[in-house]
């Protein structure tokens, strides 16, 4: 951005796109950018991923950042506002990587006062419950709307509502999308005012696992029955067997009584 120091026809101080402009010697000047030949230094990569980190984290929230961070912690507010915070105060680096701390994380800032003994419970397998103290506050309204959040911060993903309930309702209802069921969220409440002028400092309620519903079992199929008996299976009848007598001759039996065995001796006729 630059900046006109002698009116709409004089020189400009600063860089315009790939223009820069500046003084010399009394003298009004414009150059272009060079073109960059030294590869990106080890810093330089390193600040690259940390704002690509908590900008992507932003960006998914970006219509809920417009709201709780209007006219708070820089002039401009909104998402710049809010890059701004998080990237110095909720952006963690420990010894494997960078990450976003949800304890530090804000959705909200202002002096609107906030809520009391807000907690949240997931009521459905696609629904989530907030409540609080209905009570009024001073500084508060009954009036002032609540702001929910519900995000993934992995996987950069969000449920999120602008304006909900009023704060003398005591409760709300944030719908979850497909994409949230079964993941770990870390879930945000803030409170503002009626008037969209002022908005509190966003509640940190904690990080939910959310529970899908148990698939139903299928039940057993029924076969028809056809009123036919099933017929016992035939026993296959014994064979008869030979018995050897003690005179070498062989003797037939039946298993099935009364039938007598028929015997053999040498030189009889039956």
């Amino acid at each position: 951005m630059a900046k006109i120091t002698k009116g709409l026809l004089g020189g400009f101080s600063g860089k315009v796109g790939t223009v820069v402009g500046y003084t010399l010697y009394g003298i009004d000047r414009m150059r272009s950018l060079p073109d960059r030949t030294a590869p990106p230094t080890v810093n330089e990569l390193k600040n690259r991923s940390r704002f690509k980190l908590i900008q992507e984290v932003v960006n998914c929230i970006k219509d809920l950042v417009k709201v709780g961070f209007k006219d708070y912690w820089t002039v401009s507010g909104g998402t710049r506002a809010a890059l701004s915070y998080n990237r110095r105060f909720a952006l963690k680096t420990n010894e494997e990587a960078d990450y976003i701390d949800p304890a530090q994380f804000k959705i909200s800032g202002g002096t609107l006062p906030g809520l009391t003994t807000a907690v949240v419970v997931q009521e459905r397998e696609d629904m989530l419950r907030f409540s609080w103290n209905p009570a009024n506050i001073d500084g508060g309204s009954p009036y002032d709307q609540v702001m929910l959040l519900a995000i993934d911060m992995q996987d950069r993903k969000a449920a999120y509502q602008c304006t909900g309930n009023f704060r003398s309702s005591g409760t709300d209802v944030l719908q979850l999308p497909e994409a949230l069921k079964g993941k770990e969220v870390d879930v945000y409440i803030a409170v503002v005012a009626k008037d969209r002028c002022s908005q509190s400092e966003s509640q940190y309620l904690g990080r939910l696992r959310l529970q899908e519903e148990p698939e139903l079992q299928e039940k057993p199929e029924l076969k028809e029955e056809t009123g036919l008996r099933e017929e016992p299976e035939v026993q296959e009848k014994p064979r008869l067997q030979k018995v050897p007598l003690p005179l070498g001759d062989e003797v037939e039996t039946n298993p099935f009584p009364p039938v007598a065995a028929h015997v053999r001796l040498p030189g009889i006729r039956l």
